[in-house]
């Protein structure tokens, strides 16, 4: 029971994050299935540096050293985006580069959720981050195609695309976690 706990837990923050990018990005379905390989390696490039900063927090002794180590190397290598990397438009120019933002919302993600496990447990969920990695990267294009078919519907005036957009992915969220 505790494993469905758990990836019903993972399921629902993974899909929290991607409406985020969806919603505060350009990200379109053309773009996010042209990008998905590279999406894929760099979503398990992010989990593979957290994991590494939270096994080696873990063997010094460094209590919540992993939350602000995640924040600063993110914001250091990722300042001024990822040079040659496929680039998402901001919605806001006060919004934060796309990678940066993947890197900072994913690197929390991961290190709550490492944060209960021993040391010999964080070290071997290389698999999981792999597998979660690669579902980010097939989510997107997914939740990118329902804005897509929502922004080109006939919706009432006073309905926000995003409000529908939000329950739609509430509803794919609750048939998956039934399955």
């Amino acid at each position: 029971m505790m494993i469905i706990d758990s990836l019903d837990q993972h399921f629902l923050m993974f899909v929290i994050f991607v409406c985020a990018q969806i919603l505060l990005y350009e990200v379109g379905v053309k773009q996010a299935l042209q990008n998905y390989w590279f999406l894929g390696l760099f979503y398990f490039l992010v989990f593979s540096c957290v994991q590494g900063l939270v096994i080696f927090a873990r063997y010094c002794l460094i209590p919540l050293f992993p939350i602000p180590a995640v924040f600063l190397l993110a914001l250091v290598l990722l300042q001024n985006g990822l040079k040659g990397a496929p680039q998402f438009q901001k919605k806001s120019p006060a919004l934060a580069d796309f990678y940066l933002f993947s890197s900072l919302g994913l690197g929390l993600i991961w290190v709550v959720d490492l944060s209960g496990q021993t040391v010999f447990v964080a070290s071997y969920n290389f698999v999981e981050a792999f597998v979660w990695s690669w579902f980010c990267a097939v989510l997107l294009p997914l939740l990118a195609g329902i804005r897509e078919r929502i922004e080109f519907m006939d919706t009432p005036p006073n309905i926000p695309t995003a409000a529908i957009f939000l329950a739609a992915a509430a509803i794919l969220v609750l048939i998956f976690s039934f399955f």
